[in-house]
């Protein structure tokens, strides 16, 4: 359930994220370029790479939950990205993996 709603939430939907891998504690999620996306140029803007690291990180936790039961709910508390270079003009892609 989770995996096919998880594209149609406003702010993901805003993103274009798509879905491209999942199962328990494992989601691999994909955002494809679009110029409205860059910070310039045709470079992601950070807040887009940011927000798919989040995004990924949650999905892949609800992945190992009962999202019927238990609803799927969360809220980041701190994130910290340190950009290396950036990413320029190509879909971008996020795996997590979520150990207990």
């Amino acid at each position: 359930m989770i995996k096919e709603m998880y594209p149609a939430v406003p702010f993901q939907k805003l993103l274009g994220v798509e879905v491209v891998d999942t199962k328990e504690d494992y989601a691999k999620v994909m955002i494809p370029f679009r110029q409205e996306l860059a910070g310039g140029g045709n470079a992601y803007h950070g807040g887009v790479i940011s927000s798919l690291i989040d995004l990924t990180g949650a999905l892949s936790v609800w992945m190992g939950h009962d999202t019927e039961k238990k609803g799927a709910k969360a809220s980041t508390v701190t994130l910290n990205v340190q950009f290396l270079s950036a990413a320029l003009g190509q879909d971008i892609v996020a795996e997590a993996h979520c150990t207990k």
